[in-house]
This record gives structure tokens, C-alpha cells and sequence, in this order.
């Protein structure tokens, strides 16, 4: 047998530092340590083990995905998505149908970032980017993205990324 480990650790110690030992240690001038007494512990790491993220840094590594988000807006203004904390969100892309004739606004929190879009009765309007690196427009660090309408029953969706 050939000495092939990821880590060889010294007789008697104990590895508990996310190394994984792929064959047992050489006991000193015995050939292998085959000893009853001998056993590959499974705890390797402190580390947890549910494999959550922590919430501040979800969207740290996930810039680039592009996430969808239905809404449903009567008569005035609704969150369509909500803060996140130093963090831009960044519209790539929308679908809206109107029951009445009405104005859609973008607004981030408040402030309008994108108004006008002028829409029939039973008519609608769309946009889309096609990936994350489309900036249709965007809120400012650390606002919601509202949808305003003037009247009737918008539906629709809206594709963005946390930036």
C-alpha cells in the first residue's frame, strides 16, 4: 500500500479541522495501524451543518440571478419587491396588464424612478432585458421597488436582480 492522504495526520491526533483522512496512519515501524482503538471520526469541521446563508450575504454570490415576482396593484401604489439592506434592486424586465386605462409609475420607495407607461383598458405593455447585465432602471441602496397606478387593477410581473 502506497501513503495517499489528503492529510497525514500523526499518530493519536485527532483531526477535526475539515480535513478528511483517506487511509489510516502508519503506526511507527508496524506498517498500518490497524488497531480496534483506531476510528476516522465524522465530525471534521465546527462548522454548521444545515448549509444555511447567512441572511445579510444572500445575495452576495447570486448577483446575476435574475429573479421574478408577480404583483397585483389596485388603485395606488404596492411593494413589488422589498428593501434589501446596501443593496440596489435592478428592474430587467416587466409584464403589466390593466383592467382600465391608467398610468403606471416605478417609483423606488416614493421617488419615481421610471413613469408614463400609458396603458388601455384591458391592454398591456412589457419589457425585458434578456439577463441580469440589462439595467432598465433601478432603485436606490437600500429602497423598496413600488408600483403606482392611477387607477383600476394592474397585474403582471417583474423580473430584477439585487445588485
Amino acid at each position: 500500500m502506497s501513503d495517499q492522504f489528503l492529510f497525514k495526520p500523526r499518530a493519536g491526533e485527532s483531526v477535526k479541522n475539515g480535513t478528511v483522512s483517506v487511509q489510516a496512519p502508519k503506526a511507527i515501524g508496524a506498517g498500518w495501524y490497524q488497531s480496534s482503538n483506531y476510528r476516522i471520526d465524522t465530525y471534521v469541521s465546527n462548522l454548521p451543518t444545515t448549509g444555511e446563508v447567512v441572511e445579510k450575504y444572500q445575495y452576495d454570490f447570486s448577483y446575476d440571478k435574475v429573479r421574478s415576482v408577480g404583483l397585483h396593484v389596485e388603485n395606488g401604489s404596492g411593494a413589488v419587491v422589498d428593501a434589501v439592506a446596501d443593496k440596489k434592486i435592478r428592474v430587467v424586465g416587466y409584464v403589466f396588464l390593466a383592467s382600465l386605462g391608467t398610468t403606471v409609475t416605478f417609483q423606488s420607495n416614493a421617488t419615481p424612478i421610471f413613469s408614463g407607461l400609458s396603458i388601455d383598458a384591458s391592454g398591456g405593455v412589457s419589457a425585458y432585458g434578456g439577463n441580469a447585465d440589462i439595467n432598465l432602471f433601478e432603485t436606490s441602496v437600500g429602497e423598496s421597488l413600488v408600483v403606482n397606478t392611477a387607477t383600476g387593477v394592474v397585474n403582471g410581473h417583474v423580473s430584477y436582480v439585487v445588485v
